[in-house]
């Protein structure tokens, strides 16, 4: 009963902000799907409303996530394909996180563009780690709980290093999970912190190393990688999968590593356990690498033209 009248206060706001929001400004921002799920009335209603519509979005929300795979591979989402499909084909302007995603619309709009998710810089900072000879060294992991699937594909990486040193811990940091996918949280390694808001650059601030690891799919192609540049942004040097836009982000050799399987990961992070001056030089190569290329005043600029270009008729 509480689902249905949430769901009936969701649709209820939004026919009220579109219709009112309709009267008074120019254009409407569309950020992902209003309602999740693949009924079209609310965004019809909305982009009945408005005479422009810039719709954005920054993961393959056509897809069901990698952890809901079958047999077969991943699973289309019929109904929001359909209605992704009409939101961009109704759309004056589409913004997409990465080239995967573009190749996957522009032949139903071409008014495409692509701009990476952005970080603060203001609100992610470095912080000095070079005195924390004493302590282990903090492995981070941050993420929601379904994300677990990926960090399962790699505990058998830890286990292993485990058995060879005991200097290191991963902390996982993620709201209360619903669904481990087997990981033992109560491994001796796992330091397993509840995400707060409250917390969250003191948990960043803590770590040493940070860690993406993904599945290679359609699902995982779509994703914006900005787990890789809060890490960055906050002067950690990183180890990820090399699957989309991680293959971006990530230069080998200078901000981190990128890990294709469990002996490639294994070695990655036993190079940046051993090498506190490595993880303090990927570190400082990562924040700049943000900073050029991915902060909120590199795409502020980019953005507010594909606005103006919109209010202005073009």
């Amino acid at each position: 009963m509480l689902y249905l009248l949430g769901n009936f206060w969701m649709v209820y706001n939004r026919f009220f902000e579109a219709f009112f929001g309709g009267l008074r400004y120019d254009a409407c921002f569309l950020q992902r799907e209003l309602i999740p799920n693949p009924n079209l009335l609310v965004e019809m209603f909305v982009l009945s409303c408005f005479n422009k519509v810039i719709f954005d979005f920054d993961d393959s929300i056509f897809l069901r996530p990698s952890w809901a795979k079958t047999g077969n591979g991943l699973l289309a989402d019929k109904g929001m394909e359909e209605k992704i499909q009409y939101l961009v084909s109704r759309a004056s302007q589409v913004v997409v996180a990465n080239e995967f995603l573009k190749s996957k619309v522009e032949a139903i709009n071409p008014q495409i563009a692509v701009l990476p998710t952005p970080v603060d810089t203001h609100y992610y900072l470095p912080v000095d780690r070079t005195r924390r000879p004493d302590r282990a060294v903090i492995i981070g992991w941050v993420g929601t709980s379904g994300n677990l699937f990926y960090l399962k594909e790699i505990m058998g990486a830890f286990e292993r290093l485990w058995g060879e040193r005991k200097d290191f811990r991963l902390r996982i940091v993620c709201n209360l999970p619903d669904q481990d996918f087997g990981i033992k949280m109560d491994s001796a390694f796992i330091e397993f912190r509840e995400w707060k808001l409250a917390q969250e650059i003191k948990n960043f601030d803590e770590m040493d190393i940070g860690i993406m690891p993904l599945q290679e799919d359609e699902w995982t192609r779509g994703k914006a990688g900005f787990k890789i540049l809060q890490y960055m942004a906050s002067g950690i040097p990183v180890v990820a999968s090399p699957v989309g836009m991680n293959l971006t982000i990530v230069k080998t050799g200078e901000n981190g590593f990128l890990a294709q399987n469990e002996e490639e990961w294994i070695h990655a992070l036993n190079r940046l356990i051993d090498d506190r001056a490595l993880r303090s030089k990927m570190g400082a190569a990562g924040r700049a690498h943000v900073e050029k290329n991915y902060s909120l005043e590199v795409m502020a600029g980019a953005f507010i033209r594909i606005l103006s270009g919109q209010l202005n008729g073009r």
